[in-house]
């Protein structure tokens, strides 16, 4: 029995010993790990709490071929990548008090200018909701299929939004969002909110909704949401969303397949004229960038928007030889080539420069990097407050034919921001109404008192076309005109700049004589004149007025704004000559965005270069409504003539917009969403009446 008890003795103490060893490995395992936890904390708490820098996140490089054996546009799966990981990054260090809102009903199968005019106020009512705004796809249809169709012609049917815009769209801080009254909420992808807020997490909200709210808040109001002004529509949303029931909600969604919010019928209309103040406060607009592959498209054609360089360019202070100084070594315009950075060459493009003779092409290379690292490129050179020194036209062919004549029959006003009094000053747009005619009503109190009145359907759908769809003669005379209102404005300026000088100077002072030029009517080609007698409808006495006709009255009392350099030398060196043009010495090319055939299009260039060769006649040779000084272009260029990339190619519309947005001279289609956009960035960089104009 006693060795039988003995072993049982050891037995136990073997046994205390090794739970002993167990439980002192355990406390040692769990110190360590709490002590990886200490160590990982004090790491991550030393560090920066903001989100990664996005420009740490390499741009994709652009592709100018298609892979071989491949006819099909792109479908751009790397830039979806590259969005996916700026949202990941903006979100690795979330807090949990993030809150979303996705709009599923956003628009889709509209053209592009379309699309951008309803995200961006869609955007700013997130922020205006202190949440953070996802954005989606350009898309063009939504049946799961890589491409569409359009004029029959294949095309994407989805775009990644970082082809064409950055900025706040795409969740990058502005450097001065410390300066903003509220939180900076980051925007995602729509692929990243799919991850961060699944189907189950979702809160659905529908227009019924907030109507339901704004009345509870406003029982006094008999109207529906869809009746409110642009501000009052954000207010009313972004009241809703601020609601208790709504406000903590982290994942809200404005139900698919509903009205929007910011629809055609609101943004085609002076009731979205209210939203200016909050948008031109809010970050949406402040830190408003177009994407690195649109200023990578635009370097590689500077060709078109610059002055030559030649010995028959006489600009006292050319863009090109200002440029010229300030590109890096990977780009040299001396050679006409564009390469990389790294010293590899990719594909070679024609390309034009225009030289000594301004009828003749000169062919150059154009060899360009696939790379869309700007780092190295001057800010100046990207920069949107550097004017161009070119005169844009935005002309819609196409299927505006039969848009324009829809727009007639509703009688229709200019597009969103187009309708601004800033803009709209000189080119302000009356809508005709039609005296004796059976679509017409008598009923006085539907004809406002600056109604233009005509004497029947016909003669109001050629007012219509006129401004919407203009033919090469009116363009012709359009753009006549409007280079003689602006050489107006510069010799007035002049004559200014020449009375303040001091005493010591007056020797050099120019009478103001010598540089008078009439201000042109917009309509002198083809209308009748303009008649004196009204019109008495009812109790309303309407001015008939002539069509078209455009309001100068305020031109002589225009303030002065900021001129780029070229433009204050031109106006020291202007001479005494009423034959010299002050304008030529700023605007040397034209540059017309269109979607027109390339047979029309040529007709339109040689047209505008014929008429500018008539400025050379002699003064005594001069009828009514010519050039009153001469006049002529360097070169007339179109969207055709753009040197553009596989990926680029989609994408163009976006670069045809920063074009306008820089040009020194804007004229575009009132009717247009696209040129709305470009009226809105330009209005943003404090651009006169002068310079922005309509057909």
């Amino acid at each position: 029995m006693q060795p039988l008890s003995l072993l049982l003795r050891r037995h136990r103490r073997h046994k205390r010993l090794f739970l002993l060893i167990v439980a002192l490995s355990i406390t040692a395992l769990t110190w360590l790990k709490l002590w990886d936890s200490i160590i990982t904390w004090l790491l991550g708490n030393s560090s920066d709490s903001c989100p990664p820098n996005s420009n740490q996140i390499p741009y994709p490089a652009v592709q100018d071929e298609p892979p071989e054996r491949r006819l099909r546009p792109p479908i751009y799966q790397k830039y979806r990548h590259y969005e996916d990981l700026l949202s990941r990054s903006y979100l690795q260090n979330k807090t949990g008090a993030e809150r979303y809102i996705s709009f599923e009903n956003h628009a889709w199968g509209s053209g592009w200018g379309n699309v951008l005019q309803e995200m961006i106020f869609n955007s700013l009512l997130a922020w205006e909701a202190r949440r953070s705004f996802v954005w989606d796809d350009y898309t063009w249809n939504r049946n799961g299929s890589d491409y569409g169709e359009f004029n029959g012609k294949v095309i994407p049917a989805r775009i990644p939004l970082s082809t064409m815009v950055a900025g706040h769209f795409l969740g990058f801080n502005s450097s001065d969002a410390a300066s903003y009254k509220n939180p900076h909420p980051i925007s995602i992808s729509r692929r990243v909110y799919d991850s961060v807020c699944p189907p189950r997490k979702r809160t659905n909200i529908h227009r019924r909704h907030v109507q339901k709210h704004f009345q509870r808040q406003n029982p006094e109001r008999n109207v529906t949401v869809d009746q409110l002004t642009g501000k009052e529509t954000l207010r009313a949303w972004a009241s809703f969303l601020d609601s208790p029931s709504i406000r903590n909600r982290k994942c809200l969604q404005v139900q698919k397949d509903t009205p929007q919010i910011f629809d055609i019928w609101l943004l085609g209309t002076t009731r979205m004229q209210n939203l200016w103040g909050p948008l031109i406060r809010s970050p949406v607009l402040s830190n408003w960038k177009w994407s690195p592959l649109i200023s990578r498209a635009f370097l590689k054609n500077l060709h078109l928007f610059m002055d030559s360089d030649g010995p028959d360019s006489h600009s006292p202070s050319s863009f090109l030889s200002v440029m010229k100084g300030m590109l890096p070594r990977s780009i040299s315009l001396t050679t006409a080539t564009l390469s990389s950075a790294s010293g590899k060459e990719e594909g070679n493009l024609p390309s034009t420069f225009i030289g000594v003779e301004s009828s003749t092409l000169l062919a150059e290379e154009l060899r360009h990097p696939n790379t869309t690292d700007l780092s190295d490129v001057p800010k100046e050179l990207l920069d949107s407050s550097v004017r161009l020194p070119i005169l844009a036209l935005h002309i819609r062919r196409g299927d505006f034919k039969d848009h324009c004549a829809h727009l007639a029959n509703y009688s229709s006003t200019y597009s969103g921001f187009n309708s601004f009094p800033d803009v709209a000053e000189l080119d302000a747009f009356y809508v005709p109404y039609v005296v004796n005619s059976t679509h017409q009503t008598n009923a006085s109190s539907t004809i406002p008192p600056n109604a233009v009145i005509v004497d029947s359907e016909q003669e109001k759908y050629e007012i219509y076309y006129r401004h919407c769809l203009p033919d090469i003669q009116q363009i012709v005379q359009r753009v006549r005109d409007v280079v003689h209102d602006f050489e107006m404005d510069l010799r007035r300026r002049a004559e200014k700049e020449a009375a303040d000088q001091p005493w010591w100077a007056w020797g050099s002072r120019r009478q103001g004589s010598q540089h008078s030029v009439r201000m042109r009517s917009s309509s002198t080609s083809g209308d009748s004149t303009q008649a004196t007698e009204q019109a008495q409808i009812g109790s309303v006495k309407a001015k008939r007025r002539k069509p078209g006709t455009h309001n100068y009255a305020k031109l002589a009392k225009r303030s002065s704004i900021p001129r780029s350099p070229s433009q204050a030398q031109a106006l020291k060196r202007a001479p005494s000559s009423t034959h010299f043009s002050l304008a030529n010495q700023i605007i040397r090319k034209v540059y017309i965005m269109s979607n027109g055939e390339q047979a029309w299009l040529d007709e339109v260039v040689k047209a505008l270069r014929a008429d500018a060769a008539k400025s050379m006649v002699t003064l005594g040779k001069r009828q009514e409504g010519d050039w009153e000084f001469q006049f002529e272009w360097d070169s007339v260029g179109t969207s055709r003539d753009l040197h553009l990339g596989w990926e680029e190619k989609p994408v163009s519309q976006a670069l045809d917009m920063y074009i306008g947005q820089r040009a020194e001279i804007f004229i575009g289609n009132g009717f247009s969403s696209m040129t709305s956009n470009i009226v809105m960035l330009r209005l943003k960089a404090g651009l006169d009446s002068v310079r922005t104009r309509f057909w």
